[in-house]
């Protein structure tokens, strides 16, 4: 029987996966998906994942209730429950590593997953396809173009659990030979990896003419949250305020990260007067909902920018707002965060437009 296989973790690798089974000619009775996500991405990607879609859909874990509780375990430092709980997983992960030990194509959502490369790691397959998950693409291309380890990670937090998961669990950590980049990103490739390039050709043809708002979706981002850190709050806020004058003809609508915290939110309606989207699904799913498309969409190193601007096209105006190097307060995140903007400096157009507001 054909088997193909999709390792997948984030929403926007739904739409990838409708690309791929597009290009790759996969059909539903071969398609089989494996779904390990946090919290937050699993309550969406229960929400819009089509079961219709695949054979079989499995989950190394679907309770969001306990996935939320693992989180909070590990952010708490209650290590001793949280073991207890990646064992498990672990049994699990194999269990289906068992079950699927030789495929046929095998669809890689997030190629850092410590999971999913083990699982890569441990089947066998004819093509190993790793599918857009946003700016990661980049990351993860130069990392195997530059044969950088997974223990050299980007934060103290990541390097316990390759240690932990690797030298005391057996995770199968380590590059695969080749590759094969499906990806909408303009890439230039190790050797021996290819690049399968995509236009969002079937998400663009569900598009149609959208009518015009006059508003601007700001994509909000937890620069200043997440772990290593990459900007100040107090910078953070600085850009929205730049970006509120900037565009202080239009009604500035912030759209937010499921990881930016409330109070930070709550000074961005109460400081700023802008008002709060909170959506449930991808910018990208939500716009291809709505009737109309707000005037232009401003970011700053989001995937949403590039996958808005193949979906949409024309439809569209874009801006990335550049952050200054100097802002930078981790340098392990340096190099991710210069060459995002430098390769949305290579793509740039007259809809899309990277810029400095000093």
């Amino acid at each position: 029987m054909t088997t193909n296989l999709f390792l997948l973790s984030t929403p926007i690798q739904l739409i990838n996966v409708i690309e791929a089974k597009k290009r790759f000619n996969i059909s539903t009775h071969s398609s089989v998906a494996i779904v390990s996500a946090y919290a937050d991405n699993l309550i969406t990607i229960k929400k819009i994942l089509n079961k219709s879609e695949w054979r079989e859909v499995y989950f190394i874990d679907q309770n969001v209730e306990s996935q939320k509780e693992h989180e909070a375990n590990l952010k708490a430092g209650n290590f001793l429950t949280a073991i207890k709980r990646v064992k498990q997983n672990f049994k699990i992960l194999q269990s289906l590593i068992d079950q699927f030990s030789v495929v046929n194509n095998l669809f890689v959502g997030y190629y850092l997953s410590l999971e999913n490369i083990h699982f890569v790691n441990s089947v066998r397959y004819e093509q190993l396809i790793l599918l857009d998950d946003g700016i990661a693409t980049l990351e993860i291309n130069r990392r195997r173009k530059n044969n950088i380890s997974f223990l050299n990670a980007w934060s103290i937090d990541f390097l316990a659990k390759v240690i932990f998961k690797k030298f005391i669990l057996g995770y199968r950590i380590g590059h695969p030979k080749s590759v094969i980049f499906f990806s909408s990103y303009d890439i230039v490739t190790a050797p021996g990896d290819h690049l399968e390039k995509h236009n969002y050709n079937e998400i663009r043809r569900l598009v149609g003419k959208k009518e015009k708002t006059e508003d601007v979706y700001l994509l909000g981002q937890p620069l200043s949250e997440i772990k290593p850190e990459i900007v100040s709050e107090g910078t953070y806020f600085n850009y929205i305020s730049r970006i509120k004058e900037y565009f202080s003809s239009n009604e500035v609508i912030y759209i937010p990260h499921r990881d930016e915290h409330q109070s930070k939110l709550d000074r961005v309606r109460e400081s700023f007067g802008l008002t709060i989207k909170v959506l449930d699904i991808p910018i990208e799913l939500y716009l291809l909902q709505q009737p109309k498309l707000p005037k232009y969409l401003v970011g700053f190193i989001t995937s949403a920018i590039p996958n808005c601007k193949e979906i949409f096209g024309e439809g569209l105006e874009l801006y990335a707002i550049r952050i200054k190097s100097s802002q930078i307060i981790s340098k392990s995140m340096l190099p991710l965060v210069e060459d995002t903007y430098d390769y949305f400096d290579k793509i740039s157009d007259d809809n899309f437009k990277v810029i400095y507001l000093t």
